[in-house]
């Protein structure tokens, strides 16, 4: 399991949201993270030397599937004022938020047991 912080996370603060695929389980600490691969010299979860956009969060290269389409940066999840997350495809290929196509560019808001597909690679965003 993976934990996404941040250096302003409070001791025994509960996570925001998790993230499960077939191998890839990561628990949510910050309200913003991304989801992609890992290609060869990138860190991740907050590796300072590879620091900005080279960082994945989410990383989906251990997942079955045709995980080399899946973008290094693929998408990018933000948790607004309210406790809404927003899900933006950065990624060439579209991403399926509960079957329905998110194109390159396009938002669309996730909830809890949410299912993403990307590449066809299936995980679940969950929320509190």
């Amino acid at each position: 399991m993976t934990a996404v912080t941040s250096p302003s996370v409070a001791a025994g603060q509960l996570p925001y949201a998790a993230v499960d695929g077939q191998s890839c389980h990561c628990v949510i600490y910050t309200t913003e993270f991304s989801i992609g691969r890992r290609s060869a010299g990138m860190e991740v979860d907050g590796d300072e030397a590879n620091a900005g956009a080279s960082r994945v969060d989410v990383d989906l290269s251990g997942e079955s599937g045709d995980v080399g389409k899946i973008s290094r940066k693929h998408v990018v999840c933000v948790r607004d004022g309210r406790g809404s997350w927003f899900m933006t495809n950065l990624g060439k290929r579209p991403v399926y938020v509960n079957g329905t196509a998110v194109q390159q560019g396009g938002k669309n808001e996730v909830y809890a047991r949410s299912a993403i597909v990307i590449c066809g690679v299936r995980i679940t965003f969950a929320s509190r």
